[in-house]
């Protein structure tokens, strides 16, 4: 019997800005980050939008996507339009709210 692959997680590691975590694993297929109830990142502050981005879990990896109203995300400080591919290591930058992507096993 062959051994099963590696299993890897993306965790998010909050930087800096308002939510309720350090670090949030990202194990369910969406992610949605922002204040509504629901959210796995969950934004706090005044101004924080119902839902800034969504990170989506699929078979080749993770990606990040824009929510409707519009507030610029970026990777790596580069803002993204539409939506961007993750990989170990890239920053983020949500709503004011800075996270590190990583991948762990």
């Amino acid at each position: 019997m062959q051994p099963k692959p590696k299993e890897w997680i993306g965790v998010l590691q909050v930087l800096s800005g308002g939510t309720d975590k350090k670090e949030y694993q990202l194990t369910g297929r969406i992610v949605l980050i922002g204040s509504q109830d629901g959210s796995t990142v969950k934004l706090t502050g005044w101004f924080a939008p119902k839902v800034a981005a969504m990170i989506s879990r699929r078979p080749a990896g993770y990606n990040i996507s824009l929510s409707e109203d519009g507030k610029k995300v970026l990777v790596n400080g580069t803002p993204i339009q539409g939506r961007a591919d993750l990989k170990d290591g890239d920053l983020l930058e949500v709503a004011g709210v800075k996270m590190s992507f990583l991948l762990k096993e």
